[in-house]
């Protein structure tokens, strides 16, 4: 699950723009700044800590 999660926050880079509201209304992606740099890191953190969580049950 976290590698479809690092995969949906990375598929971001992929479009031009995105929906900004509940009314379908979309807005152009004009930069990717530090929290969307931060939101995909916590995803690669996630996993990593499942990786050692899995090596760690086979001893």
């Amino acid at each position: 699950m976290s590698i479809i999660a690092f995969t949906f926050g990375m598929s971001f880079l992929l479009f031009d723009e995105i929906i900004v509201n509940e009314a379908g209304h979309y807005g152009k992606i004009t930069g990717y700044k530090i929290g969307y740099y931060l939101w995909n890191l916590s995803f690669i953190i996630m996993i990593i800590r499942n990786i050692i969580s899995l090596k760690i049950k086979k001893l």
